[in-house]
């Protein structure tokens, strides 16, 4: 029988990383939860800075209002950019680097 009462679960602690990352890329899709403080890109397909085009960057943060991704170019000049004018970059290093025994 109906109440009229809606019913909340509440969470009884924080989240864990996997419910952040889940949330996250439920809320910006699978690329944009790729592109973290930290991971390296190339630009690509810029129209207004095509000198910029090839350049390799350092992900910042995401501007939530802006719809940008603040990068922080090899020169040390922060830019932001949209998240599909973004490449991801592999570590060669990361590559190349046996796996770690546990």
């Amino acid at each position: 029988e109906a109440t009229g009462l809606t019913q909340w679960d509440f969470p009884t602690g924080p989240p864990t990383k996997e419910q952040v990352d889940e949330a996250y890329r439920e809320k910006h899709g699978e690329r944009l939860a790729q592109l973290r403080p930290g991971v390296k890109v190339r630009l690509v397909d810029l129209n207004y800075q095509p000198h910029l085009n090839g350049k390799t960057a350092v992900c910042e943060r995401w501007d939530h209002a802006s719809g940008f991704v603040r990068v922080r170019l090899d020169s040390g000049e922060l830019k932001d950019i949209k998240p599909e004018k973004l490449m991801i970059q592999d570590d060669p290093a990361q590559r190349l680097r046996p796996p770690r025994d546990t």
